[in-house]
């Protein structure tokens, strides 16, 4: 067994390469001069969907870059496209509407020559505009502590571009494939916060002509007439298309998720959908409460406003400090006040008036409802 140990232990070593020969194995690989990485020039060509423009990179930290442009040039949508070797999504970060000076926000691997700048010079409505070296040291200082909202920004693109002649680059977004330049994110968040205000506005006066421009299906606007619950402190967190549908998610002031869904007609986002019709907002059994005209009460019986519609669900109403319930109930109209009792056989509405036909009481007298004006 011994010499079986010895015979092995010299036919390894006969194996083994020669002391002078063995190598690390760091020292076999190639020895190849690394590559340096080029360092990109400050002056960078930016594309938006309406016109071409020059940027300077005027400060960078590690990946983030901050570049200077015309603000004029960028103004018809928040992002552009940054362009070396490598197409890089920026974002407006700070706005100068007096100086025409913009700051564009840009994250990449890229080094670039950073070269101060202490006059800028553009042209805006073919007016000469001359920024200082204060004037884009405290830009740029904005748009590093916190960039702008983008309220602020869509405020003051709009009053860039309000003698503007700048036209949509035909294809420019097939050609660079950015679905995010298809639409404006900015103007699709303004139209769902002012579709909120309107909603608010609806719930507070009950005026169906509030909402008639900002909602599509006539089934969904008859559905938002039942909206009971204010829409506080509305916060958008995102927006975004996809297809043909826009989609703006947010929440309220109890952290309730906020959904909505439009689709554009013409030049206006229209509502299609929204997740706060639900019991949580609508009033108690979908019933739309409304104040009565003092004019239209009568002393006999009491007065009866309600919406021009005759296929709501339930009704009520408030005369002199008594609620009256409206209900349509075996083909006819149920109308009481806990105690007192109607049944109506008919509700048609004829010229802007709701007129209840043929109603008795429990005590089966006939009365004519009059017409009672929205």
């Amino acid at each position: 067994m011994q010499k079986l140990l010895l015979l092995v232990v010299l036919f390894l070593a006969g194996c083994a390469d020669k002391a002078e020969e063995s190598k690390w194995v760091g020292e076999a690989l190639p020895n190849e001069p690394i590559e340096e990485i080029e360092t990109l020039e400050s002056k960078v060509p930016i594309y938006t969907p309406t016109s071409n423009a020059i940027g300077y990179v005027i400060k960078q930290e590690k990946r983030d870059k901050w570049l200077l442009v015309n603000a004029e040039q960028v103004a018809s949508h928040p992002y552009s496209l940054v362009h070396n070797d490598l197409l890089t999504l920026g974002e407006t970060y700070a706005i100068d509407v007096e100086h025409n000076i913009a700051i564009i926000h840009i994250r990449n691997s890229y080094d670039y020559l950073v070269e101060p700048i202490s006059t800028f010079e553009t042209k805006r409505n073919e007016k000469e505009v001359i920024a200082e070296k204060q004037h884009i040291d405290t830009l740029l200082n904005e748009a590093i502590n916190q960039k702008i909202h983008w309220q602020e920004r869509l405020q003051k693109n709009n009053e860039l571009l309000e003698d503007s002649l700048q036209q949509p680059i035909e294809n420019f977004t097939s050609y660079y494939n950015k679905n995010i330049f298809t639409y404006n994110e900015d103007n699709l968040k303004a139209a769902a916060v002012n579709l909120i205000e309107h909603l608010n506005q609806f719930v507070n006066d009950r005026d169906e002509a509030t909402l008639t421009d900002f909602i599509q299906p006539s089934d969904l606007l008859q559905e938002v007439q039942y909206l009971a619950k204010l829409i506080n402190e509305f916060e958008i967190k995102e927006a975004r298309k996809d297809g043909f549908y826009y989609f703006v998610n947010g929440i309220d002031d109890k952290k309730n998720d906020i959904r909505l869904t439009f689709i554009k007609v013409g030049q206006q986002f229209k509502l299609i959908g929204a997740n706060f019709l639900t019991e949580e907002f609508l009033g108690d059994e979908k019933i739309p409460h409304m104040q009565i005209d003092e004019e239209t009460a009568y002393s006999s019986l009491p007065g009866l406003q309600m919406f021009l519609n005759k296929n709501l669900a339930a009704i009520r109403l408030s005369v002199d400090k008594i609620t009256w319930t409206l209900k349509q109930e075996n083909k006819k109209v149920s109308v009481s006040n806990g105690t007192a009792n109607f049944s109506c056989e008919t509700v048609d509405v004829v010229d802007n008036n709701l007129i209840l036909k043929s109603c008795k009481n429990t005590k089966n007298e006939n009365y004519i409802i009059a017409s009672f004006k929205k």
